[in-house]
């Protein structure tokens, strides 16, 4: 979240966390200090009450704010979620395609193994599974994660390495234009995106991220 959030400095900012229910953190805003200090705010919900995690649960906040950003003229919304794919209260996966419309690219980050790594309680101790009594285990679903980019019409990268980002990074600044000067007129374009964009950026926890730039071929 903190590489993506300073390679698109100068970008507007949004925060969605979500566990058992989703929670809209930090909508629209330039200040990436503050967004990166709100990423302090995301604690785990207390293993007594968690009730599991569904991948449908953030569908309704999202669509809220890629709705508004949408309704921006000559934006361009680019989307990433972060999180690990497995669903623990019983839901089905859901559809994501509806939102696809309002999405022109970007990618889900999809985070941990086959073999799982070992779950904690808030206070840091073992957490332990109360059918199987052995060591409760969180574990990447490629399969959801791969049916979530593909109902969104954007690209799944399994993020094992932090440079797996930095092409479709460089690919979102190339599309991106500034408008330097008007002279006479006519406008004047630089390929610097961060000095004039209208970005969202959504962090859902474990997490989306969202933002809009502007269009290079509505603008040209």
């Amino acid at each position: 979240i903190r590489y993506i959030v300073n390679e698109l400095d100068g970008s507007n900012f949004g925060l969605i966390t979500f566990d058992n229910r989703s929670s809209i953190i930090a909508p629209y805003t330039q200040d990436t200090k503050a967004i990166l200090s709100d990423l302090f705010t995301i604690n785990m919900p207390d293993h007594l009450v968690a009730e599991g995690t569904g991948m449908s649960t953030p569908i309704r906040d999202m669509e809220s704010l890629l709705v508004s950003s949408d309704r921006k003229e000559n934006r361009r919304t680019v989307l990433f979620i972060l999180t690990d794919g497995e669903i623990t209260n019983g839901e089905e996966m859901p559809d994501y395609s509806s939102l696809s419309s309002l999405v022109d690219s970007g990618a889900v980050l999809g985070y941990g193994t086959e073999n799982g790594g070992r779950m904690t309680t808030s206070y840091g101790s073992r957490l332990i599974d109360p059918e199987t009594y052995d060591d409760a285990v969180s574990m990447i679903d490629e399969d959801n994660l791969k049916k979530m980019a593909e109902d969104l019409g954007i690209d799944y990268i399994h993020m094992d390495r932090q440079d797996r980002l930095s092409g479709i990074l460089t690919r979102i600044k190339s599309e991106s234009i500034l408008i330097s000067e008007e002279k006479n007129g006519i406008e004047l374009y630089d390929d610097l995106y961060q000095y004039y964009t209208y970005p969202l950026l959504v962090l859902i926890a474990l997490t989306i991220i969202l933002f809009v730039l502007r269009q290079r071929q509505e603008v040209m």
